[in-house]
């Protein structure tokens, strides 16, 4: 069989071609055939991409003001008059931890004067005016559930206590909400010496000694968390960046499928469910990765979504390419439509194999009684393939017997903020909290469950509600696999030797005795020509 024709001015390297067909082959999936040659993307050209406005919500929505200073852990009984403060209105729709991302890049700027490193949103939290701690289980709501929680009689006194400096906003008819922002100056020291000994070559121990008081680094550190000048000042959005944006949106009509797994062996596969999703996308993408673009999507069930695709599929062969040097540019980047499809099925099956996994995880946990962070789950998601009348984000023209309709993955809505455990192929981890812990020996527990055939990368994920408490949601993982057939990012044997070099069993891999029962090396029947060690030499 045949691959899709290659389109005008779009070059396919011959060896991502063999990869896909390689997919789509281990996938079970149809050939791709000559008539299937349409091209995902869109046709809509920009000047710029325009940022997304999550703090607006929709028109008329009801809003809170908060308002913020900054108050550093390692002078915790006055707020730092080094760092600026502000006050904006937020719609009840928004996410805490997205208003809490926008205040860290707010004093961005004047926290990494003087060549300060930068903050990392996991060493930032929100309390109360007077450094007082949010109510557990709190810190992931949106705004409105927030607001709500708080206006209860008995939860009322956080909202009444005003500061000076706010006492005039409190004034309005919204409710207003006095917010620190939080440093902890421990962990992001902690971190800053951790960095520093990896740079030095310094051999490194997840669960050693503590480093605080390690001279070999404290010079380096301090060098690194300089203060901004002395002067405190006010933040507000201006009005330029305050002004309406027009977005359009076209009606979208998907075919919903999803992935079913097997929960004896593992094994995966995609069912139509019968269930059509519409609603309204948006023309232009809000966000835009390495590879992907991903759109807002309003579906008519009231539910808020977002929508994945494909604008390339391999990095290597675009790297010089004038088609992705600017904005404009990228978003009327095209794949074809039937290789978007297939690395949109790697990526929900990667999700599915997650919660396959994690299940398998905890249940071990539990039988070996070892604590980990149970509030911890993998995003839900599902395939939809546009039927019917095309959107115009899908740069399709029609959808008729000769031209499928566009795959797009779409995932619910969740906060924007985004916290890093791993890399494509850098799996070192430099935090040592429960949640950092139980990620890198969940990643360890993936390597032995899957009889040592393969290693999850790039795990991510945002702040958000796990039942009920504040959990974590991770997505967008990537696999990589003894054969390299799981799709974008998997860079086979050699992407394994990677998390193999770097992994450094911690606490909870030690009790849930992860480093004796699944050894971080190949199989005798996958290494038969030398062992892991000569290998990396």
């Amino acid at each position: 069989p045949t691959g899709p024709s290659k389109p005008p001015g779009l070059s396919v390297a011959e060896s991502h071609r063999e990869r896909t067909d390689a997919v789509r082959q281990r996938m079970k999936l149809q050939p791709a055939s000559n008539h299937h040659a349409g091209l995902s993307g869109t046709s809509l050209n920009t000047a710029t991409l325009l940022a997304h406005q999550s703090a607006g919500g929709s028109p008329g929505e009801q809003k809170a003001m908060v308002c913020w200073q900054v108050r550093v852990s390692n002078n915790p009984k006055q707020i730092n008059n080094d760092l600026p403060y502000g006050n904006k209105p937020w719609a009840y729709s928004v996410w805490l931890s997205d208003i809490k991302e926008h205040v860290l890049q707010q004093i961005a700027g004047d926290w990494n004067r003087n060549g300060a490193a930068p903050l990392k949103t996991e060493e930032v939290s929100f309390r109360w005016s007077g450094n007082r701690v949010f109510e557990k289980d709190t810190s992931t709501m949106k705004l409105g559930d927030f607001v709500a929680f708080h206006q209860t009689p008995t939860m009322s006194f956080y909202l009444e206590k005003v500061p000076p400096v706010w006492k005039s906003h409190a004034k309005g008819k919204a409710p207003c909400l006095c917010f620190e922002l939080y440093v902890d100056h421990h962990s992001y020291s902690k971190r800053l010496r951790k960095a520093a000994r990896h740079r030095a070559g310094a051999a490194s121990d997840s669960d050693g000694s503590d480093e605080d008081d390690d001279p070999s680094t404290d010079a380096m550190v301090r060098s690194m968390v300089r203060g901004a000048p002395k002067r405190s000042r006010p933040l507000e959005d201006s009005s330029e960046a305050n002004k309406p944006t027009i977005q359009k949106r076209s009606d979208i009509t998907l075919k919903q499928i999803k992935c079913i797994v097997n929960n004896e062996n593992g094994q995966y596969e995609f069912e139509d469910t019968n269930v059509v999703v519409k609603g309204a996308i948006r023309d232009k993408p809000f966000s835009s990765g390495a590879m992907k673009h991903v759109y807002d999507l309003h579906g008519l069930d009231g539910k808020s979504y977002v929508a994945k695709r494909f604008y390339r599929i391999s990095e290597n062969e675009t790297a010089h390419d004038p088609l992705f040097d600017d904005e404009e540019s990228r978003i009327a980047a095209t794949v074809p439509i039937e290789d978007n499809e297939v690395q949109l099925q790697c990526k929900l099956a990667r999700l599915a194999w997650g919660r396959w996994f994690l299940q398998k995880f905890y249940a071990h946990a539990r039988s070996v009684n070892v604590h980990v962070d149970s509030d911890i789950a993998f995003a839900g998601a599902f395939l939809g393939k546009e039927i019917e009348c095309p959107s115009r984000a899908s740069g399709v023209d029609t959808i008729d017997e000769d031209t499928k309709g566009l795959t797009w993955l779409i995932e619910d809505r969740r906060p924007q903020t985004v916290i890093r455990f791993s890399g494509t192929l850098d799996h070192r981890t430099l935090r040592r909290d429960l949640r950092s812990a139980t990620i890198s020996a969940f990643a360890h527990f993936v390597w032995g469950a899957s009889h040592r055939n393969f290693v999850f990368a790039d795990l991510q994920g945002t702040p958000h509600p796990v039942r009920g408490k504040d959990g974590l949601i991770l997505f967008d993982l990537m696999t990589h696999s003894l054969a390299g057939d799981t799709g974008v990012g998997d860079f086979g044997r050699e992407g394994i030797l990677t998390f193999l070099r770097d992994h450094s069993c911690n606490t909870v891999c030690r009790d849930l005795g992860l480093d004796r029962s699944m050894p971080l090396e190949f199989a005798e029947s996958d290494n038969p020509q030398s062992s892991s060690g000569e290998d990396e030499e």
